[in-house]
């Protein structure tokens, strides 16, 4: 039996899932609202829906991958009744509360809805490296998840709650990878003003990835726990230390704008009494610390 697809949006990432899906036999219908971004879709196979009522009309299962999801609900307003009976897979990027009223209206037309967040680039599509999140509804994931694994064999549903993907996205591709890229960038930026260049920082970066990997693993075991005790390294003694290199970048002229939140961070938790702790307490204002009020 051949499988069949619609795809909204043929931008870099539309395009990549199309590409992926035409090279494994699936039937994909594309419909964008520029229409000559899908051109090269249909010299590779796809084919395009003159509108989107045909373009719905095509399939019950539908990815969604449009700019934004006030670009998804102004190109739908109209043809509401065309959502009933069909799956919408949402790959847009958006927030838990996008996710939230986004399945709400999905639902409230007859259609089912499952979230969906790629944590890869679109080069990345159709590797057995790539994870993208899934949530919502266990049934419609397990109807389609042999589709949905193609662009990532590393791909998983994460849980009923809808809006899991978009906060475990925030979560790691945002607060963790992007600011994580920014705080190295920050790193090169001050080595270079202080005369130090970029190959020393080169030739240490597997031993601190290494570090980092080893540490977080410790982090998120002390939160598992909801033990935070150390015998290595308390809060404290971090922000005597922070605030020394911090010194050295400002001395440099790097303006450390991630590194002095950070340490902003920290010193709100050793206020808080948790400096006697290890660096997992910088978020754990749930702990009860002896002469404090609950």
């Amino acid at each position: 039996m051949v499988q069949q697809l619609t795809l909204l949006g043929t931008g870099l990432m539309g395009s990549a899932l199309t590409n992926r899906y035409l090279n494994r036999g699936v039937e994909v219908t594309v419909w964008n609202r520029s229409p000559e971004r899908s051109a090269p879709l249909v010299k590779s196979g796809a084919r395009a829906a003159l509108n989107l009522p045909s373009a719905l009309e095509a399939n019950a299962l539908v990815l969604v991958v449009l700019l934004d999801y006030s670009v998804f609900r102004s190109v739908m307003a109209g043809h509401e009744p065309l959502i009933s009976g069909r799956d919408f897979i949402n790959f847009m990027t958006g927030s838990a509360k996008d996710a939230t009223e986004l399945a709400a209206y999905i639902s409230s037309h007859g259609g089912r809805y499952l979230e969906a967040a790629i944590e890869a680039y679109p080069d990345d599509i159709g590797q057995e490296s790539t994870l993208i999140h899934y949530s919502g509804p266990e049934d419609i994931w397990l109807r389609h998840a042999a589709l949905l694994r193609l662009p990532g064999a590393a791909s998983r549903w994460i849980g009923e709650l809808i809006s899991a993907a978009n906060v475990l996205d925030a979560a790691m591709a945002g607060a963790f990878y992007n600011t994580g890229i920014g705080a190295f960038l920050e790193a090169v930026d001050f080595a270079r003003k202080a005369g130090v260049g970029i190959e020393p920082l080169e030739n240490c970066l597997v031993y601190f990835l290494d570090l980092l990997k080893t540490e977080l693993t410790a982090v998120i075991n002390h939160h598992k726990s909801d033990d935070y005790r150390t015998d290595q390294a308390t809060l404290s003694i971090y922000v005597a230390a922070v605030k020394s290199w911090r010194q050295t970048m400002l001395d440099s002229g790097q303006r450390a704008s991630l590194f002095t939140a950070n340490l902003h961070c920290m010193e709100m938790a050793v206020a808080e009494g948790r400096g006697h702790l290890g660096i997992a307490a910088t978020y754990a204002s749930h702990l009860q610390v002896p002469g404090q009020k609950q």
